[in-house]
């Protein structure tokens, strides 16, 4: 929640709660006549708020409401091409300048009417379907920022997004002074701006270093979920089935889900884990330093699904693992893994796991549950 001076009194703020107050008064109106328009509701939702949004930015010289529904059919031809999160920060390069950083000041109101209604639209009740995902999620961050005037928009560089190959380590400082350590066969794409930092972990596994700054927050997208914080330690794990592991460090941080639905807290020394059904399990206490052992080569694993740890396997493995059925991969190993030392734990599997098979060809390695030789 951002604190802001009160400019009530200003003629500024006047026109732009009068914008606010028209669009609550057609909002209704507005929906019905897109659900003639589009078959989605989420769509419907969200041609409702870029039409607000673009009422802010561009209020027309009188407030009718024929400018509201002109709008909204032009958007439900195309309804604004939205990209995946990956796709709209690779596009974008966000930047500071003395000219953004004055309109940041002048534009307070402006944004906390967004943030309200925005708000409000989230809470509304639902029809079945997800609300927000997250590409709509980044998409109405970047709209936001753009009616605010402190978007600079340029083609991507290089840059912007951090990949590493299998079995490889990377470590970055970005211009803020936080520091992301990536694991093998893992990438992120980061965008910052003013008062925001952002980064999405594509795929794979993240150890983020936040600088402090308090009215900043580093915020980690991974799956449908966003963690923030303004200055924490924590590390984050995509997992195979749509699940993330967060594990704090240091400080701490908050992750909430981008359908508004449901959030938790974590503290230094706490894992919680979510999945892309917008489940949280039960935060546990951590300990040790098992889960960032892998940043030195060690993958360290407590009653955890073989397949979870074969998909952590194959960011450092030269050579593929899978795993040949669904009992096979639901089988329980607590251990460690040497990263460099694959392919010769591999064989030893079967005496871990009692009943499994482990198949080694020159491109493959197949885990399954034990076949008996036909008599």
């Amino acid at each position: 929640m951002s604190i802001r001076p009160d400019n009530s009194g200003s003629p500024n703020a006047a026109a732009n709660e009068a914008l606010v107050e028209f669009f609550k008064a057609h909002h209704d109106d507005l929906r019905r006549f897109l659900r003639t328009r589009v078959c989605d509701p989420e769509d419907e939702r969200r041609i409702a708020q870029q039409v607000y949004l673009d009422l802010l930015q561009h209020p027309p010289a009188s407030l009718n409401p024929s400018y509201l529904f002109e709008a909204a059919e032009n958007l439900a031809r195309d309804p604004f091409g939205i990209r995946s999160t990956r796709d709209w920060l690779r596009r974008l390069i966000f930047f500071e300048t003395p000219r953004s950083q004055a309109a940041a000041a002048e534009s307070d109101d402006r944004s906390a009417s967004i943030a309200e209604w925005q708000t409000h639209l989230a809470n509304e009740s639902s029809t079945g379907h997800s609300r927000y995902r997250i590409a709509w999620w980044i998409a109405g961050i970047v709209a936001l920022l753009a009616v605010l005037g402190l978007v600079g928009w340029w083609a991507a560089r290089e840059s912007d997004s951090i990949t590493t190959g299998v079995g490889e380590h990377k470590q970055v400082v970005l211009s803020d002074g936080s520091r992301i350590e990536l694991g093998g066969n893992s990438a992120v794409t980061m965008a910052t701006a003013v008062g925001l930092r952002v980064v999405a972990l594509d795929h794979g596994e993240a150890l983020f270093k936040v600088a402090q700054h308090a009215n900043r927050p580093f915020q980690v997208i991974a799956e449908n979920a966003t963690i923030t914080s303004p200055g924490a330690e924590f590390n984050v794990r995509r997992r195979d089935g749509g699940q993330v592991a967060v594990t704090v460090a240091a400080g701490t941080v908050k992750i909430g889900l981008n359908d508004l639905s449901a959030s938790r807290q974590l503290h230094e020394g706490q894992q919680v884990i979510y999945d892309k059904a917008g489940q949280f399990s039960t935060i546990v206490p951590v300990t040790d330093e098992s889960p960032l052992a892998w940043r030195d080569g060690l993958l360290v694993y407590e009653s955890e699904p073989l397949k979870f740890i074969v998909a952590d396997l194959n960011r450092y493995s030269a050579r593929r693992i899978e795993i040949g059925d669904r009992e096979a991969g639901d089988a329980l190993l607590t251990g460690v893994v040497y990263e460099w030392d694959i392919d010769n734990w591999l064989p030893l599997l079967p005496q871990a796991v009692p009943g499994l098979d482990v198949i080694v060809d020159k491109h493959r390695v197949l885990i399954r549950t034990h076949r008996p030789e036909p008599e």
